[in-house]
């Protein structure tokens, strides 16, 4: 059985065991696998039935965008990103989601932020925060986003929930409380570890399919099962 095969067979209990370390979101899609280099490995969860629609390449490391099914890159409503950064790797989250906020504000007619939470990945600093802009100089459009990030010893890993919305105002962002609630259980369902040690551990589960990865290659999905 080749390893895209044995992961769907492991993939139902890989969610039960990443539910004890992170919220567990409402979705059972697909398995994204981020290599930050060594043994460090970022697994996260994908919404159901959202596929891969990009990805990148460059100086600041790799990024890779998700839409769901009707929306294209154009057009999109919805968007699930992970970014793996390995030139700040070790960098303190907030500092990275205060950096954000800021780079936000010159594009955007005004933003609204949260607090970052500062919650510990397995062992691994992380921070959350929601970035909202009500107006994009430049698309006319507003978005809200949802930041999960996890500084490991080799890499920063960054997972973004982002929606468009028509512009707003200051007094509130447009999406209820549902909405937003999914979002953090989204980019929340995920873990860091490193293969093969028992500081930082992977799920048991998910260990076998791990193992023999080319820890080389920067992104492998593993489809959901059947």
């Amino acid at each position: 059985m080749d390893a895209l095969r044995w992961a769907a067979v492991l993939l139902a209990s890989l969610f039960g065991v990443l539910s004890e370390v992170r919220p567990a979101a409402a979705q059972t899609g697909d398995t994204a696998v981020l290599f930050g280099g060594g043994d460090e490995v970022y697994i996260a969860g994908l919404p159901v039935g959202w596929r891969k629609q990009a990805e990148a390449r460059d100086a600041l490391g790799y990024r890779a965008d998700w839409l769901p099914a009707g929306q294209t890159l154009a057009d999109w409503r919805d968007r699930m990103t992970l970014q793996l950064i390995p030139d700040v790797a070790g960098q303190v989250p907030k500092q990275f989601l205060d950096n954000l906020a800021a780079l936000w504000a010159e594009s955007c007619e005004a933003v609204m932020v949260t607090e970052v939470e500062s919650k510990p990945v397995n062992g691994y600093a992380g921070g959350s925060r929601l970035i909202a802009c009500t107006r994009d100089k430049q698309s006319g459009k507003g978005s809200v986003s949802l930041y999960q990030v996890v500084a490991g010893e080799r890499a920063l890993y960054v997972v973004q929930r982002a929606y468009r919305v028509p512009p707003f105002t200051t007094d509130g962002v447009p999406l209820a409380g549902a909405d937003l609630d999914a979002g953090r259980s989204e980019v929340g369902f995920g873990v860091a570890c490193e293969r093969g040690t028992a500081i930082r551990p992977c799920p048991a589960d998910w260990a076998p399919v791990l193992a023999p990865l080319d820890p080389n290659r920067q992104l492998v999905v593993f489809p959901a099962p059947g």
